[in-house]
């Protein structure tokens, strides 16, 4: 690889390892709601069971935050990553919208790989000649 190309292509670098996090991440949560939910293991439901019921509910639900926040990192720092012309979020536009609206639209781009800023529609993995960084 050339040096100019390592260059050019460096924030695009860091976009592709955040989005490869952020998928793995929704696929492996995926996969541990279709474990936990449809096969559940036997000695950890038969622990739970031996506990008292408010015991029971802290641990679930200690335990359901701890896995929304492990799995959404990745996803929310990839959505964060700032394109190279405009500087504002590549996933995300500025939008007036709540969160409920905004969530499942991230998840949609993460899926299938929409490879343009939501505000300047940069194309994923434009070189550097073609952004523009006097718009930051």
């Amino acid at each position: 690889m050339a040096p100019f190309e390592s260059d050019s292509h460096q924030p695009w670098r860091e976009y592709y390892a955040l989005r490869n996090w952020a998928r793995l991440s929704l696929s492996a949560m995926t996969v541990c709601l279709y474990l936990l939910l449809v096969k559940p293991p036997n000695t950890l439901l038969d622990k739970l069971n031996n506990l008292s019921e408010p015991l029971k509910l802290t641990v679930v639900f200690v335990g359901l935050g701890l896995a929304t926040i492990a799995f959404a990192a990745p996803v929310l720092k990839w959505a964060e990553w700032k394109c190279p012309r405009c500087g504002n979020k590549f996933v995300q536009g500025k939008m007036e919208f709540g969160i409920l609206f905004i969530l499942p639209l991230i998840g949609w781009r993460l899926v299938l790989g929409m490879g343009r800023c939501a505000m300047c529609r940069l194309p994923c993995g434009a070189g550097l000649e073609e952004a523009n960084f006097d718009n930051r």
